[in-house]
């Protein structure tokens, strides 16, 4: 008679680290949309490849150079040339419809600004690209200029251009908190690395990450992600018997906790919901201690709202998302609004990676029933002036308790905190962000922009947010009790998705430290946050 012995549920180990990846690189939402995808393919990177196997000296020069970071260098060194002249091959190769897509956006905007000049563009639409034709009406704003407005259903689906075949998870694990910037270099598998060739909508994601807080058998899911050899056994050391060590406690009694983990990320609870804010954080990791961060481990098993005040990388983060998936009840972002390629829609891009309910808010439309409500907020500025509309800032109500979230909202007219004043009435405590330098609007969006800037021009649109009057302004029509700086990027772990690199004499520190000042002059508890605070109301 022959005994098998019950294989052993084990735990997904704090420190595994997950990168979610579009052929190679790493994913953010201009990613998803296939429209804004295929520009920063064909824009982006097949240049930057190209570029690199030309000159792979100049771009491992510029990488270490730190007043360089987050320009447009792959942080290689040359022993990569070859694995980069591979993706290369194998994007011109497999991502064709991507690259079709972008060279079509092109020509139909070519097409449009030669011949769309306040006449009827009727007779241009027989002219459109093959792959725009019946997926983009071509439209005058009320200045006479042309766009393209894409029906951004058709870019998905049977008959689109998304292929979630070009998706997949690089799993590794955390021992520091130096990570690489994520946005100009492609991540490639090596040997320390498990790659999982699943899209981002595979249940098997969802198993994968439930297992950080309950037990699995590994054997069964390495199994179902075809795993063998030698990634198989990589794959079985990311499990351990040892249960996660974080502080996960639900909110008793009648008040109000607020969590900050880090840049914009804040979590709420009452005893009877939690609401989540841009999730991104730390992992775990041997030497990490439970009194300077709070981590992914320390999340509740139920988060009822996740929101999303808009989708920057460092604010709409998949890596997290994507982990937190089978947590989440209800996603709340942001409603795109124009059918432009500046504004993808993120409710759209969510559902096709998975998420079953995202809920759209428009501004001052709201959300919540009994003791909670959540209601979207106008939100200035950050975005370089673009005419950007997938955007808020929120107003939450918890237990008879109120709080303000702008992330990186600039008060370019106080005047419009004093009309949702006088609709939403006084606040108990504000995050206002105060990145008040900001890279020029070409770092993020020029490979969507239809022109090149010129250089004073580019330079003077900055993503930026409040200075410390624009936000001293804010908390005094809302007459705040609290008030903190938040969404600064300083983070130690948060330097992949950020390019922050502040010293005393930095304008956004000095800023910030009069904000504070400024604020406990008349009474209104405040600081700059960092790390790691927990506040109850």
């Amino acid at each position: 008679m022959v005994t098998f012995m019950a294989l052993p549920r084990k735990y997904l180990r704090s420190n595994v680290l997950c990168e979610p990846l579009f052929n190679s690189w790493y994913v953010w939402t201009h990613l998803i949309s296939p429209h804004t995808a295929s520009q920063h393919v064909v824009s982006s990177q097949i240049p930057l490849m190209e570029s690199f196997i030309d000159s792979p000296e100049l771009h491992a020069d510029a990488a270490r150079n730190p007043a360089l970071r987050g320009g447009p260098f792959m942080d290689l060194d040359p022993t990569y040339v070859p694995a980069i002249e591979r993706l290369l091959a194998d994007t011109n190769a497999g991502l064709s419809k991507y690259i079709e897509l972008g060279r079509s956006i092109r020509e139909a905007n070519r097409l449009i600004d030669a011949n769309a000049v306040g006449y009827s563009v009727e007779n241009l639409y027989k002219e459109l690209p093959a792959p725009l034709r019946g997926r983009v009406e071509i439209v005058y704003d009320d200045n006479n200029h042309p766009f393209l407005r894409f029906v951004e259903s058709l870019l998905y689906g049977p008959y689109g251009h998304y292929d979630e075949r070009h998706q997949s998870l690089l799993l590794s694990t955390v021992v520091s908190d130096n990570r690489g910037f994520i946005l100009s270099t492609p991540r490639l598998e090596e040997e320390q690395h498990v790659g999982l060739n699943v899209p981002f909508s595979s249940t098997l994601i969802d198993r994968l990450f439930g297992a950080r807080t309950e037990p699995v058998i590994a054997e069964d899911l390495a199994a179902d992600f075809s795993l063998q050899g030698a990634k198989r056994s990589r794959f079985l050391e990311l499990f351990t018997e040892t249960p996660p060590v974080g502080d996960a406690t639900e909110m008793q009694g009648t008040g109000v906790r607020i969590r900050y983990f880090g840049h914009a990320c804040v979590l709420i609870q009452t005893a009877d919901v939690s609401i989540l804010i841009d999730p991104t954080m730390s992992y775990r990791y041997e030497g990490v201690g439970m009194g300077d961060r709070f981590t992914i481990d320390d999340l509740p098993q139920h988060i009822d709202y996740v929101l999303l005040t808009h989708d920057h990388q460092d604010h709409t983060c998949l890596e997290f998302l994507l982990q937190l998936r089978q947590r989440i009840g209800t996603i709340v972002v942001p409603r795109a609004s124009g059918g432009t390629l500046l504004n993808p829609s993120t409710k759209r891009l969510l559902g096709a990676v998975g998420f079953a309910k995202v809920v759209e808010l428009d501004e001052l439309e709201s959300i919540g029933s009994g003791s909670h409500c959540i209601t979207g907020l106008p939100f200035f500025g950050e975005h370089g002036d673009l005419g950007i509309s997938a955007k808020l800032g929120y107003h939450v109500r918890v237990a008879g308790r109120s709080a303000l979230f702008l992330a990186d909202s600039k008060n370019l007219d106080t005047e419009l905190y004093r009309l949702l004043h006088a609709q939403l009435g006084d606040v108990d405590i504000a995050f206002i962000g105060m990145e008040c330098d900001g890279a020029p609007v070409s770092w993020l969006y020029g490979p969507l922009l239809r022109q090149s800037l010129p250089r004073k021009m580019d330079q003077t649109r900055r993503l930026s947010g409040s200075n410390s009057k624009e936000a001293f302004d804010i908390t005094t029509v809302f007459r705040c009790k609290k008030a903190y700086v938040y969404a600064m990027g300083q983070e130690p772990w948060l330097g992949f998705l950020t390019t922050v690199l502040y010293t005393e004499e930095s304008s956004p520190i000095i800023e910030s430290n009069r904000f504070v000042a400024a604020c406990r002059d008349v009474g209104i508890e405040s600081e700059r946050l960092y790390g790691k605070k927990e506040i109850f109301l």
